[in-house]
């Protein structure tokens, strides 16, 4: 039963950077999947080709890193470089909100138990700790 009341505490409060973690926590696993070679001209080049199919939010956020043919901002590197490094979906993420303030407006609006499944324990006991700081009124 923790779980549920975790993940139904992570649906509620989680905003800021879901959509990130998500988008990229799935576009790592398909990597994984399909035995790309995790090097950052192999990375942006998958990535590319994501962004192309990606829809509302999730293709903001390429644009935001530069990975739509529109994008104004080339920071696709912030992302295929640690990811060939194998570096967690949530820093690359708190990185890119560092980069781009705009990042961190995009989020889902329900989140679902599939988004809660990319996220990992580390990131999810961290959301956990800042919500029970700003129940008990405190602010992180």
């Amino acid at each position: 039963q923790t779980s549920v009341s975790l993940a139904q505490t992570l649906r509620a409060a989680v905003t800021v950077a879901v959509l990130c973690v998500t988008f990229l926590g799935r576009f790592y696993q398909s990597l994984k999947d399909n035995d790309i070679e995790f090097t950052p001209a192999s990375i942006e080049k998958e990535l590319l080709k994501s962004c192309k199919e990606a829809k509302g939010k999730e293709n903001r956020l390429c644009y935001y890193v530069g990975a739509t043919s529109d994008a104004a901002t080339k920071i696709i590197n912030e992302v295929s470089k640690p990811m060939s490094h194998h570096i967690p979906v949530e820093k690359i993420c708190e990185k890119l909100k560092k980069k781009d303030s705009q990042i961190c407006e995009l989020k889902y609006g329900e989140l679902s138990n599939s988004m809660l499944k990319l996220l990992s324990p580390e990131f999810c006991s961290e959301v956990a700790s800042l919500i029970r700081l700003q129940n008990l009124g405190c602010s992180p």
